[in-house]
C-alpha cells in the first residue's frame, strides 16, 4: 500500500519506521522458529531487491515482527520507506512535514 508521507497517517508510519530494535532476529527473540526465519529471510530479499539499506527491526511480539528499509525509487528518485508486518507491506513517499 502507497502511502504520501506527508499524510497523518504517513507521518505515523515513518515514526513508527523509526523505532530500532535490532537488525537480526536473535536481538530480539531468545529462539526463532523456522517459519520466523524463513520470513525474515524473505524480508532481507525484498530489502536487496529494492537496493535497500538500513534494515532494522521496528517491532515484535512472541507471534510476529516488523521491519522497515529506505530505498530510492527508480523512476522518481525519491527516498521510500518501506515497512512489512506479518499481514501488510506499506511503503511511504519520503516527504515529511517539518
Amino acid at each position: 500500500m502507497l502511502v504520501k508521507g506527508s499524510t497523518k497517517r504517513g507521518q505515523a508510519l515513518l515514526d513508527r519506521a523509526s523505532n530500532y530494535e535490532g537488525r537480526e532476529l536473535w536481538d530480539v527473540y531468545g529462539s526463532v522458529s523456522q517459519a520466523k526465519r524463513d520470513a525474515f529471510e524473505k524480508c532481507k530479499e525484498w530489502c536487496y531487491k529494492d537496493g535497500g539499506y538500513n534494515f532494522h527491526i521496528i517491532s515484535h511480539n512472541s507471534y510476529s515482527f516488523s521491519v522497515a528499509w529506505e530505498y530510492v525509487d527508480k523512476e522518481t528518485g525519491e527516498i521510500m520507506t518501506r515497512i512489512e508486518t506479518s499481514t501488510n507491506t506499506y511503503i511511504v513517499d519520503g516527504s515529511r512535514v517539518a
